[in-house]
């Protein structure tokens, strides 16, 4: 196993996203402009109102420009092109369109780029990750967007993998098995069993969205996210531990027209990312900087006090955080994983640090608190109100943009 994840700071090569109306309009313009790129729909999103493009020949072009050939970014050279001729042809109309950023899931400690497995991933024993015979949160339906769930028996009856969720969307899951077994194969695992020991009762989906190595497209965790708004029994809670810090002042348009999917009875908890002690603190992770998003951070305790880890953005978008260094959970079983070059043998349960797991903290507590017939986001303020609840506001006077 490789101890470090290639950096999410990246475009699927030579894809973009277009509004569905405008389809053809960018399509012919790529063709007058750029008619060595071979364009063709790659797939398309009732939900999010927007087709996919591939652009063949895209790498290509960059390295005309002086990038390299596997230089991803080339995509954005070609639609600033495009941008440039719409405004002056339509009087700075220009039809919404935007790369396809990779997506990866939130873990690492204390960087993003790249990120490390450090010995904040070690192995545990059970008795610290204990998941309550209680009823609390019965009724409550959690939904986590994640990597796919390793079946485990503490998670029996507390939570299950959705059937549909790696079939048309992430097809490349199939060769997971061939690969070496790498941590982030249990980040759904490890999230779930987070929210059944807040809320033992709660009936957690988990919709797989990450391959087993962390990563997915923007496409398809948008198209992902934009279903379960569909959803005919509904969600109170889902569940964002992943994250991309490309898309611009906006963020990525797919991800973007997701979160507008989903209204006031859906409280959508994202991990905040990892990079407030890196060497780019201040760069958005989406979706979690997005209006309508609880972005939360994490903090470790200290002799029962809660110390804000440095992990966490110092931002105006961060709303509040909860307990997400030294966290233990439910994990692989029957593994070993080489981590800082030293095998560690797993057996079902991990010690482990991220804003992810701070925000699976939230979801679990939210979906303990809530009452009947009350918005997930008022019990989230009820909870922020409570200091003995585990979830505190953010200090940063400017936060508090969610619900």
């Amino acid at each position: 196993m490789t101890d470090i994840l290639p950096p999410s700071d990246d475009y699927t090569a030579g894809d973009l996203v277009v509004d569905h109306p405008h389809r053809e309009l960018v399509k012919n313009r790529i063709r007058d402009i750029r008619p060595l790129l071979d364009v063709t729909e790659v797939a398309h999103s009732e939900a999010l109102g927007l087709t996919r493009l591939h652009l063949e020949g895209v790498s290509a072009f960059g390295a005309s420009k002086g990038l390299a050939e596997d230089d991803a970014a080339a995509i954005e050279l070609v639609i600033d092109e495009l941008r440039r001729g719409f405004a002056a042809d339509f009087g700075g109309w220009v039809p919404e369109m935007a790369p396809d950023p990779t997506m990866t899931a939130i873990v690492g400690y204390p960087h993003t780029k790249p990120m490390f497995f450090t010995t904040d991933l070690t192995p545990a024993p059970a008795s610290l990750a204990p998941i309550a015979d209680s009823t609390l949160g019965a009724g409550v339906r959690v939904a986590v967007l994640d990597t796919g769930l390793v079946l485990h028996p503490a998670l029996k009856g507390h939570a299950s993998e959705a059937h549909d969720c790696s079939d048309e969307n992430n097809d490349d899951n199939k060769d997971d098995d061939k690969d070496p077994v790498m941590a982030w194969a249990g980040h759904a695992t490890f999230v779930a069993g987070l929210i059944a020991q807040q809320a033992p009762g709660c009936e957690i989906v988990v919709h797989r969205a990450l391959k087993s190595n962390g990563r997915a497209t923007n496409w398809d965790t948008a198209v992902a996210l934009a279903e379960l708004a569909d959803d005919k029994e509904g969600y109170a809670v889902v569940n964002l531990s992943l994250g991309c810090r490309l898309g611009g002042p906006d963020g990525p348009l797919a991800l973007r027209r997701a979160v507008a999917r989903h209204g006031r009875h859906t409280l959508l908890v994202a991990a905040a990312g990892n990079h407030g002690a890196s060497a780019m603190p201040t760069t958005p992770v989406w979706p979690a900087a997005f209006p309508g998003v609880t972005a939360v951070g994490a903090y470790a305790l200290d002799d029962g006090h809660q110390e804000l880890s440095q992990i966490t953005p110092l931002l105006p978008w961060v709303d509040c955080v909860a307990h997400g260094s030294g966290v233990t959970s439910t994990y692989l079983s029957d593994v070993t994983l080489t981590i800082d070059n030293q095998p560690l043998a797993f057996t079902g349960y991990a010690t482990w640090s991220g804003t992810s797991f701070a925000a699976a903290n939230v979801s679990g507590a939210v979906a303990a608190a809530l009452r009947p017939g009350e918005r997930p986001a008022k019990t989230l303020e009820r909870l922020l109100g409570d200091s003995g609840s585990g979830v505190s506001r953010f200090s940063l006077p400017a936060a508090g943009h969610a619900g």
